[in-house]
């Protein structure tokens, strides 16, 4: 009978050693693998959420538009999937002030109508639709604002909505219905229209919107947060609306 030497115990023992080593490293890769793709599936479902929440929001925006432009459409509905997140309605928000000339037709709160998911908002403001997270604020749809040569053209919504905190996985639908409008015209020759920003959320967004970042549009944005704009024609229109769900 062969006689066992210490030399094979010392290899049987590394073998072992070696073994459980290996094992406990495709253990630990596998861990850590498995917990990063979690996250990262999470945060696509965040995103791809956030995205709906965009284009619902878009959707609601272009939709109260045709409330604004047209006389015959006095209300209009949209759906949002919540999918978790949760909507936030009140009478508060963004405070503009809004002047023509020496006259001042409008200063108050546009009212509070914005989708929530981890921290980040999608919100309808005003006319436009905001995204603001950490990072900042960016402005996604712009309100029905602009400035040519000749005239400019503010159309504000104000949403009157109850202080209310909606949080739901099912799809809700929102209804927007216009309540009362008022128009002011000015055919006065080189008048200045300001628009200034008191208090928002969404400040980035409002200066893209009512500064020099947008081409299109003919506002010259100042450390005020107001944008001017001279003309010789104004239009201002304020459209209060109901939102129900």
């Amino acid at each position: 009978m062969r006689e066992q030497s210490f030399g094979d115990d010392e290899r049987a023992v590394s073998e072992v050693i070696s073994f459980v080593m290996v094992f406990g490293i495709i253990i630990g890769s596998v861990a850590v693998l498995s917990l990063v793709g979690f996250q990262l599936v999470e945060d696509y479902q965040e995103n791809e959420q956030l995205q709906n929440a965009e284009r619902g929001m878009t959707s609601l925006a272009a939709n109260v538009d045709d409330v604004v432009r047209y006389d015959t459409i006095d209300e209009r509905s949209s759906e949002l999937a919540l999918r978790e997140g949760r909507v936030v309605t009140g009478d508060d928000g963004t405070r503009l002030n809004v002047t023509v000339g020496d006259e001042e037709v409008f200063n108050d709160t546009l009212g509070t109508f914005r989708y929530e998911l981890d921290g980040r908002a999608i919100a309808y403001d005003g006319g436009g639709v905001f995204r603001a997270e950490e990072s900042g604020n960016v402005s996604i749809s712009q309100p029905p604002i602009r400035c040519d040569e000749d005239v400019a053209v503010v159309s504000l919504v104000v949403l009157e909505a109850d202080d209310r905190t909606l949080q739901s996985d099912e799809v809700q639908e929102f209804t927007v219905r216009e309540n009362e409008t008022e128009v002011h015209r000015t055919l006065e020759d080189d008048v200045t229209v300001n628009v200034t920003v008191e208090d928002t959320a969404y400040e980035t967004g409002w200066e893209t919107v009512l500064g020099h970042e947008n081409d299109d549009v003919g506002w010259e944005w100042d450390d005020d947060d107001t944008g001017s704009c001279d003309v010789d024609r104004a239009t201002i229109r304020i459209v209060a609306a109901e939102l129900e769900y």
